[in-house]
């Protein structure tokens, strides 16, 4: 990727990102976490809602997502030497669907992710008090930390990293005293949904091969601290899943910011062979890649498919949409009240002005 199409792109996807925030009504969790939420998500909704238009409310993380685009390109200089390489690997990062929607919408996804890019810059280019400081938020901000950390002491072991070990172990062992991630359940099925939800954040086919990448750099390739944390977490949920429903925002954040390792294995697999053996290898990136872009699109244009739809029940955002127009259409009717059992729909209707009908 030149130079001048890598800043085409960021122009589209800027226009991309901003339309999606100003069209997408305010979701059940943003509802809610309005309303309720006691952590950052929480706080920063709060601070900067106007309870008047949904998109202020999630300004914050477009601002992380912002700033997340320079982190993930100054990172990819630490895997690639050409500058087209370093433009393709932050590219495609930025439209993976897990990465879009940690943007539009607020979560704490977007923010976790860059306080672990600010770490892993800081330990590779050897600033020790950033990397403590980010170390420090993460424990503060992210109720599942300890997948972090226990990813980073794994490394320091490996590796014979004793400092980092002993850093590690410290807020490994006060982010268990904290708690958080709850671990528990028995055997059910959600073994299979987490390779459903992993396939909906990477799109199906880029997951498959980040899955080969994960595993061949295991087997065949050098490892370093970004392998380290995305296989760990990656590792970590697929075990807990066994046992238990994962929340896909405690582990996606510590899996995606490795798509340059990704890449890395296919550049490499492709130069390493005579320009007339590279064919396949390319027609399989494109064909990757084209999926990618649509899943990507589909989100983009969510909206728009929402409303063909014969019965857009069906659509995944059916949550968002639905109180919504409900509200605007009772309104018209001069009524400004609205019962549902789900608290976090009924957030929803809180925040167009619907109270409950029949207080409790």
């Amino acid at each position: 990727m030149t130079k001048f199409y890598f800043y085409l792109f960021l122009f589209i996807y800027n226009i991309s990102l901003l339309y999606l925030i100003y069209t997408t009504p305010i979701t059940p969790h943003e509802a809610y976490t309005l309303y309720n939420g006691t952590d950052l998500v929480g706080f920063l909704i709060r601070l900067s809602s106007d309870g008047i238009n949904f998109w202020t409310l999630r300004t914050p993380f477009y601002l992380f997502g912002i700033l997340n685009i320079y982190l993930y390109y100054q990172l990819s200089k630490e895997y690639f030497s050409k500058q087209n390489d370093i433009y393709l690997s932050t590219s495609f990062f930025l439209i993976l669907p897990g990465i879009i929607t940690s943007i539009v919408l607020a979560n704490i996804a977007v923010v976790i992710i860059s306080l672990v890019l600010i770490f892993l810059l800081s330990y590779k280019r050897g600033y020790l008090l950033i990397q403590i400081l980010m170390m420090i938020l993460i424990l503060i901000i992210h109720k599942s930390s300890i997948i972090f950390f226990i990813s980073i002491f794994i490394y320091s072991i490996f590796e014979k990293k004793s400092f980092l070990m002993s850093i590690s172990f410290i807020f490994l062992t006060l982010s268990i005293l904290m708690g958080g991630l709850e671990i528990g359940g028995k055997p059910s099925g959600h073994f299979i949904e987490i390779f459903g939800l992993y396939s909906a954040v990477f799109s199906p086919l880029v997951f498959i091969f980040f899955f080969y990448s994960m595993y061949r750099i295991l087997i065949r390739e050098s490892k370093d601290i970004l392998w380290y944390l995305s296989f760990s977490s990656l590792v970590f949920s697929l075990i807990l899943s066994i046992r238990q429903k994962i929340e896909i925002t405690d582990f996606a954040p510590y899996v995606l910011i490795s798509i340059a390792l990704m890449l890395n294995i296919y550049l490499n697999s492709l130069r390493v062979r005579i320009y007339e053996h590279q064919k396949g290898y390319k027609l399989g990136f494109i064909f990757v890649v084209s999926t990618l872009i649509i899943s990507s699109v589909t989100i983009i244009l969510h909206q728009n498919i929402f409303n063909i739809l014969n019965d857009n029940r069906k659509h995944f955002a059916y949550s968002v949409y639905k109180p919504y127009w409900l509200s605007t259409q009772l309104k018209e009717q001069n009524i400004f009240c609205y019962d549902t059992n789900s608290i976090k729909q009924e957030s929803q209707f809180l925040y167009y002005g619907l109270k409950r009908c029949h207080q409790n």
